[in-house]
Order: structure tokens, then sequence, then C-alpha cells
């Protein structure tokens, strides 16, 4: 993912289609040994739940298109049986109520945890839902996206 990410960061500096950055999460994962091999330029940190805790595979880098001569450098984490990586946007951590108070990554994290015994797609599904009841009818700015992946025996 690195060295993919250093080549979209180098084209978009030489070419630039629009003047902004793209923050992103690239990852590729090993369906046989369960590995997990990324790069997070800029992104919302995914929530890794492992057996043990929880780890946020926070961005070491700026988005693409950012800075010009980035080194852009991937990272491998292990899976195991039953753990779960939830991926989102941060739609759904800045989703604010009436009251003006984000939904935020604690939220999320008490969804995990309560519901680590059902399928990546409840989980997913349960998220959404819980970001709608706090977010009542207040109009969003932003999208709302999430991937579940779950490690099922």
């Amino acid at each position: 993912p690195g060295t993919t990410l250093n080549k979209l960061n180098t084209m978009l500096i030489q070419h630039p289609i629009i003047n902004k950055f793209i923050p992103l999460f690239y990852a590729i994962l090993d369906p046989i040994t369960l590995t997990l091999t990324y790069c997070n330029a800029g992104h919302e940190a995914p929530i890794w739940k492992s057996q043990k805790n929880y780890k946020f595979l926070n961005a070491q880098n700026l988005p693409i298109g950012a800075e010009k001569n980035k080194n852009y450098k991937s990272k491998k984490i292990q899976l195991s049986k039953n753990d779960i990586l939830l991926l989102f946007t941060d739609g759904i951590t800045e989703a604010k109520n009436k009251n003006n108070i984000p939904f935020g990554t604690t939220k999320i994290k008490k969804i995990i945890t309560k519901n680590k015994l059902k399928t990546a797609k409840e989980i997913t599904s349960i998220l959404y839902e819980e970001v709608k009841k706090h977010t009542n009818i207040t109009i969003q700015n932003d999208d709302i996206t999430a991937i579940t992946i779950k490690i099922t025996p």
C-alpha cells in the first residue's frame, strides 16, 4: 500500500486534477495468513478490536497530494479469529445531534463491544442506526460510510 500511495502522491503533485488533497486508507488483507498490510494517509483511523484490546490504525502520513516527496510506508497487523476491524469516514464521528455534540469514537467502541458476537453486516447496520438516532433529524454535511470486517472461524 505504501508504494502505491507514493506513486499516487507523485501523480497528484505533478498533474493536479483537483486543487485538493485526498485522505485515504488503503489496505490489503491476506485471507490465508490474516495479515493486514495498510497505509493510512490522513484518513479517519479505523478501529481494530482484537481479543485483548482496541487499537486505532492512525494516520502516519498526510493525505496524498498534500506534500511533495512524501514517503508513505506500509504497516502490518496480524488479525486473529473473532477480531473486528471497523473502517469509517469522519462523517460518522463528526455526525452531530441537535446540541451540536459529535457521535465520536467512544460510541463506536461501545457498539463494537456490545455487539461483538454479531456478524459484520449486523454491526454495520447497528452503527448506522445509532448514528441515525444520535442525529435524529439534524442535517449532516458529510457522508456516513462504514465497512466492518470480522474474522470468523
